[in-house]
Order: C-alpha cells, then structure tokens, then sequence
C-alpha cells in the first residue's frame, strides 16, 4: 500500500535492527514498517568484503569517510550482477593492512560466486536489469578491433568475453557494455606477452553518433618480465545512489590484488566517482 495513506499514527521501535530504529506506520489494522536510515549510504563488495565508500547527503565519499559513519548493526541489500538477494547485516569496518582498505563483514555472507554488491539504501538498486547479447557479433568484434588498433595493437587477437545490454539513464535509449582480453589472460599473471590486453568499454548514443568510452584498459605492445598486469571486468550495473540512473562498476585484479571502480553517468558520459581495493 502507499505509504502516504497511512499519514496518522505512528510509532518508532528498534526492535527490528539494534542501533538502527525503525519507523512502524499505523492506519488501523494496516501498518508499513520503514527504517529509518541515515543521510549516508554505504556500499560493500560483498565477495571480498571490502567497503567501496558510498553516499552521504547525495555526494559520494570514499571509503575513509565511510568508514568512521558506520557503527555496525547497519542493513544491507545484496544484489548479483542481475539478481537481488535479500538483506544483510554488516559489521563495524576495521582498517586492514596491505591497502590499506576497509574490511566489512556481512552476516550471513554471500557465497563468493554471486559476486554481490551490498548497497546500503532502501531502494531498489536493480530497477531495469542487463540482457546478454552473443560476444560473436560481428558489430561489436569490430567495436574491439577499433579500439585495439587504436591503442597500438591492431594485430591483437579479438576476444570478447562479455556483450551486455541495458538502459542505464532510464531515457528508453539502451547502452552497450562490453568486456574482451586476450587469449590467456584470464587470471592474474605476472608476465605479459606482446599483444596482450585487457578492456571494458561503453558504447553510447550522443549527439546522434555511437561513442566509445573505455572504463577500463590496458595495452601491451611488447612482452614485459616481470609485470602485474592488470585485468578489468564488468562487475555489476546498479543504481547506487537511487536516482534512477544506474552506475557501473568495473572490477579489476591484478597479481595479488583486486579492486573496484564505479563510474556515474553525467551529462551523458560515464565519470569515475568511487574506487576502492587491497593488494601487497
């Protein structure tokens, strides 16, 4: 039911999450119970348990302002990269080493291979959901051949891992995302050969034309021993903040250690506004 039809009675108890109340709405027999959350909403990758940073006020903050705002006790909603999971609770943030980052533990912990993202607000993150197209499209084999040639590999090997579709504005025009790295490097290496690369592009109507824009890149013209290359993967594509407009998050790794890096849409191009991680 709306909430705005339960505008007289009400009551707060905190029965339901400790140290964080809730609001229980009454209309006589009906009742809606909302929590009460704070002008601050973090965000966790769930999988390695790190805090990413968040929201506070509406404006993004890293992870070392987050982290002193949160207390423990705070509600998590956990989503996979096209599925909601349901709720969470995590822990008081503790500062780890080899980062150093912000470790939050979530109770009960979601399996590793959902690769979860836990936002820290109310709404609903995933309000239009990715659809999978056929990384053997011939339109997007050449998207990756352009983008290689034009970063010096034009003899690079076309591999695309990952072809997704989605309406990220919520303006009825769709967006592409696409991921796509050579052959054999598929986990972190400590070598690169020539013509080894990895990327994660987003192609975008503007002004009448399809624009590329990498979110994440790295080129190899020459073989290099020792390197840490680093790898990027599409993560998740969530709303964040809950506007409406859904951010992007790309996952990168490189020999031991992983990161994430979330770009928001503005004025109709994708600008990083958050990015967090550990490593040695």
């Amino acid at each position: 039911m709306p909430l705005e039809t339960l505008p007289l009675a009400f009551n707060v108890t905190s029965a339901r999450i400790p140290g964080q109340p809730d609001l229980l709405l009454r209309d006589g027999a009906r009742e809606a119970v909302v929590p009460v959350m704070p002008p601050h909403y973090p965000i966790v990758v769930a999988d390695d348990s790190y805090l990413l940073g968040g929201t506070e006020n509406g404006k993004w903050i890293d992870a070392g302002r987050m982290a002193p705002l949160l207390r423990g006790g705070e509600r998590y909603w956990l989503y996979a990269p096209s599925r909601y999971l349901g709720t969470a609770m995590g822990a008081r943030p503790t500062e780890e080493l080899h980062g150093p980052y912000h470790s939050v533990r979530l109770s009960p912990e979601p399996a590793k291979t959902e690769q979860a993202i836990a936002v820290g607000g109310p709404w609903n993150a995933l309000p239009r959901r990715p659809v999978t197209l056929s990384p053997a499209s011939a339109v997007y084999r050449q998207a990756v051949r352009d983008i290689l040639r034009q970063n010096g590999l034009p003899r690079a090997t076309v591999r695309i891992i990952q072809v997704v579709r989605i309406d990220l504005e919520g303006d009825g025009t769709d967006e592409v995302i696409l991921s796509a790295r050579a052959p054999g490097m598929d986990r972190p290496q400590t070598y690169v050969r020539a013509n080894d690369y990895s990327l994660v592009a987003l192609r975008k109507l503007l002004d009448g034309q399809v624009k590329t824009f990498l979110l994440g890149a790295s080129f190899y013209k020459t073989p290099e021993k020792p390197a840490a290359p680093c790898l990027y993967t599409l993560s998740s594509i969530l709303d964040l903040d809950g506007d409406g407009v859904l951010e992007i998050l790309v996952a990168d790794a490189f020999y031991e250690g992983k990161g994430m890096v979330i770009y928001q849409m503005q004025s109709g191009k994708p600008v990083a506004v958050l990015n967090a991680g550990f490593g040695a």
